[in-house]
């Protein structure tokens, strides 16, 4: 058995949540293609955790558990019940955005196989419709404005990732109410020494910005008020 992951995701938030996430995302993929588990206009899947740590053998149940917490805290996934007994409270899963939705070529599952094979030969997604659509729909589409004007005034360098997640934390959390204060901190600090310093490597990435909400209470030290004008003529 064969479990592969996102580098990017796996330096962010750690390996195990990467692990996870590749998992959910390759089953979220072939229900889609399968049109099957569409609930409140996203696809889902489910499993009990018991049935989640027959397939990560290396995990515990109580593991399981904890690394699935962390995803729906980091804003990577949701939860929800589509159970039809009411007893059932095995928890269903999918991506925390429409934008975050992935294509099925080449996307290995725990096994090796791809999503391809696994779809069923009466399912004839219309792949072209949805080839066209994702070629259509521009950022406008799928994030706020607000955040939009955030993502532009964040300083670029290898950390500036996860713009989907971003954006759907963004907009699940109303942060439009609060764009003002956000950018005002930003761009104080993308010229400060705690964000400039060895090549920006202690800057945040924009995620665990929001997610820790250090817009908040913060007041500007006397370097970073001597660095504001770093590098203006």
């Amino acid at each position: 058995m064969i479990h592969s992951f996102d580098v990017d995701i796996a330096t962010e938030h750690g390996v195990e949540c990467a692990i996870m996430l590749a998992n959910i995302e390759f089953w979220v993929a072939k229900n889609k293609a399968n049109r099957k588990h569409f609930h409140k206009g996203r696809y889902w899947t489910y499993n009990s955790i018991k049935a989640w740590a027959e397939l990560f053998p290396y995990w515990s149940s109580d593991k399981v558990r904890r690394v699935l917490e962390r995803l729906e805290e980091r804003g990577l996934v949701v939860s929800d019940n589509f159970n039809s007994s009411g007893y059932d409270r095995t928890k269903w899963y999918t991506l925390s955005c429409d934008s975050c939705q992935i294509d099925l070529a080449n996307l290995p599952n725990g096994s090796g196989e791809s999503a391809k094979s696994l779809i069923r030969t009466d399912s004839k997604p219309d792949t072209k419709s949805a080839t066209k659509d994702r070629a259509t729909s521009g950022d406008s589409e799928q994030y706020e404005e607000s955040f939009l004007e955030f993502w532009k005034n964040w300083p670029t360098n290898k950390r500036k990732g996860s713009k989907p997640q971003c954006g759907a934390f963004w907009k699940r959390k109303k942060l439009h109410l609060k764009t003002k204060q956000i950018l005002e901190h930003v761009n104080l600090m993308k010229n400060s020494h705690d964000w400039t310093k060895d090549n920006g490597q202690y800057m945040p990435a924009p995620l665990t910005y929001l997610h820790q909400m250090r817009w908040e209470g913060a007041e500007p030290t006397q370097d970073q008020k001597e660095n504001k004008w770093a590098g203006a003529i």
